[in-house]
């Protein structure tokens, strides 16, 4: 998806999550994948919950990647 397409998603998680920093990389030009997210935290179950809450609220069947 394109980051103006998630931008309200992550703004939801932003407020939830405030102890968790999430970062947003357009990809122009590259075929494997348009946006590319950072979660990052000091509490890894936060950081986890975070990511989480983020995938739970993308339309069923879009494509995504965990690393």
């Amino acid at each position: 998806m394109d980051e103006g397409e998630l931008k309200p998603l992550l703004d939801r998680v932003v407020v939830t999550f405030p102890d968790v920093s999430v970062g947003s990389y357009p990809k122009w030009f590259d075929a494997a994948y348009k946006t590319k997210l950072t979660f990052d935290g000091r509490d890894d179950a936060r950081v986890l919950a975070a990511r989480d809450a983020f995938l739970g609220l993308l339309p069923v069947g879009e494509p995504q990647r965990t690393e």
